[in-house]
């Protein structure tokens, strides 16, 4: 008897915790709408998901509320601003190491680590990102920046 009360509650946890889960992605999602097109960073979609682990879904309502009426969307009118914007969501924060030599050398970096990317999603490599864009950046004559 106390064996299946225990599998209970530990069924129950696994439970509650599955529901603050979708609870926590749906609120996250809703939030990453009502915060389109404000530039607050590629990394915004993490803070708020461990925003709403820490302190709820009252207070991470609070939050985003006060986010929303903080910073203000850019306007599609100001094309150079949104596509500035956007560019800086997509460029991979190693690739900035490599900003003092110039654009092509940050492009070039980007690329290496979207292969990365692409390398560690399908188990083809062990090695870091950091090392796989500095050895492959150093073999295309960029060194990283100190």
């Amino acid at each position: 008897m106390s064996k299946l009360e225990g599998e209970n509650v530990a069924l129950k946890a696994r439970l509650d915790e599955r529901d603050a889960l979708d609870q926590r992605k749906g609120d996250v999602g809703a939030a990453l709408k009502r915060l389109e097109d404000r530039p607050l960073g590629s990394d915004l979609e993490a803070k708020l998901t461990a925003y709403h682990k820490d302190h709820g879904a009252a207070a991470f309502k609070d939050y985003v509320d006060s986010m929303v009426q903080t910073f203000g969307a850019l306007s599609h009118s100001d094309t150079a601003a949104v596509a500035f914007a956007a560019q800086a969501n997509k460029t991979p924060g190693i690739a900035l190491n490599y900003t003092e030599q110039g654009t092509d050398a940050v492009e070039r970096a980007a690329q290496f680590a979207r292969e990365h990317a692409e390398l560690k999603m399908h188990g083809a490599t062990r090695m870091s990102e950091d090392r796989y864009v500095a050895v492959n950046m150093q073999r295309a004559g960029f060194a990283a920046d100190a």
